[in-house]
C-alpha cells in the first residue's frame, strides 16, 4: 500500500503498549517480572494464562492478582507506576488533534488499567475511543475486537490506519482493509516501518514536535 494512501486514512489507530507506551512485551518484560520480585512463587506461564484471562474479561483485577499470589491493594499502584508514555506520544496525539485527525486506541488490556493508566499520563482526552479487549472479550488479533473499534469510532476500515509493534495484529487489520504501520526496530517487514512517533507523524502527514524528547 503506497504512502500516499496511508497518509489519507482519517483515523489512526494505535496499539497502547509496544506504541502508546514503551513496554512492548509487558507480560514477558514487565507484569511477570514485578509478580516475581514482588514475593510471587507464579511462573511467566500462569502470569500470562492469567492475564489473558483478565484482559478477556474472565477475571476481575483483584481475582488476576490473587491468580498469582498478590493482593491487589498492596501491588497495584507499583505496578502502574512502571509504564512510561513512548517519547513524542503526546506531541503526536496535540500534532493529529490539531489537523482534524481522529485517533483511537485499540489495546489487548483490563478496562481498570487502561483508564488508571491514561488518567495517570493525561492521555484520557487526546484518544477517542478506547477499545479494550476486556470490554469487548476478544483480544487482538481476533478480528471481533477490530469490528469493535470501527463500530465504535463510527469508522469503515478502509478509512483506518493501525499501528502496532507486532506484525500478527497487523495482518488481521490488513486483511479487513486497514492501512497498516509496523511501530519500533522489530525486523523486516512488508507493512510500512517507523521507529518513533518522529517517523510516524511524517508517514501520516501529523507534523509537529514528535521527535525523541520525552513527552
Amino acid at each position: 500500500m503506497s504512502s500516499t494512501t496511508t497518509c489519507s486514512r482519517r483515523v489512526i489507530v494505535l496499539d497502547a503498549m509496544g506504541v502508546l507506551y514503551e513496554a512492548r512485551d509487558d507480560i514477558a518484560d514487565i507484569l511477570s517480572s514485578f509478580v516475581t520480585t514482588s514475593g510471587s512463587s507464579a511462573t511467566l506461564a500462569d502470569v500470562t494464562s492469567a492475564y489473558h484471562g483478565c484482559t478477556l474479561g474472565h477475571l476481575t483485577p483483584p481475582e488476576f492478582w490473587a491468580a498469582v499470589g498478590l493482593a491487589q491493594a498492596v501491588v497495584e499502584e507499583r505496578y502502574l507506576s512502571l509504564y512510561r508514555p513512548f517519547p513524542g506520544a503526546h506531541a503526536f496525539l496535540k500534532a493529529a488533534a490539531a489537523r482534524g485527525r481522529q485517533v483511537a486506541c485499540l489495546s489487548n488490556d483490563t478496562v481498570e488499567g487502561s483508564v488508571a493508566l491514561r488518567k495517570r499520563h493525561g492521555l484520557t482526552d487526546l484518544v477517542n475511543p478506547w477499545v479494550i479487549s476486556a470490554a469487548v472479550g476478544a483480544r487482538k488479533p481476533d478480528r471481533v475486537i477490530y469490528e469493535a473499534l470501527a463500530a465504535t469510532a463510527g469508522a469503515d476500515f478502509s478509512e483506518c490506519v493501525f499501528v502496532d509493534d507486532r506484525t500478527v495484529n497487523l495482518e488481521t487489520a490488513e486483511s479487513l482493509g486497514m492501512a497498516t504501520v509496523l511501530f519500533g526496530d522489530s525486523g523486516k517487514s512488508w507493512h510500512h516501518r517507523v521507529a518513533d512517533f518522529g517517523a510516524l507523524g511524517a508517514l501520516l502527514g501529523v507534523s509537529g514536535d514528535t521527535g525523541r524528547a520525552r513527552a
